[in-house]
């Protein structure tokens, strides 16, 4: 088993969110897509027109059967519904071109519709 350090910083809103990756440029972010005060998919614009390299994932519990397209059209490397593996975010954040899994599109083909 390798082991990994790495800093983590919490924050609980989309505008604290890009603050502090223009302070700390991170290798890596997870977002959520309901935050209090934006949208998650504008934060992931954001932030990719900020970080070109940066990984964003999407690890949320809210989903629509367009959210895969709107999320990657966003600037998203990979989305993942909660709850997910700790591994599997690892993965993701170090894996090229991570795109969404099968799984997740299967899932969100029976979601029900409410808007972004």
């Amino acid at each position: 088993m390798t082991t990994r350090r790495c800093c983590t910083i919490g924050v609980g809103t989309g505008r604290a969110g890009l603050a502090m990756a223009s302070v700390f440029d991170p290798d890596a972010v997870l977002l959520d897509l309901t935050l209090p005060d934006m949208c998650g998919l504008m934060v992931a614009q954001q932030l990719r027109a900020a970080h070109a390299k940066l990984r964003i994932v999407i690890v949320t519990g809210w989903f629509v059967p367009d959210i895969v397209a709107r999320v990657l059209a966003a600037g998203a490397d990979a989305y993942r519904l909660k709850p997910v593996d700790i591994d599997e975010i690892v993965q993701l954040i170090h894996a090229p071109n991570t795109p969404p899994d099968e799984k997740d599109r299967g899932l969100l083909s029976d979601a029900p519709l409410s808007g972004v």
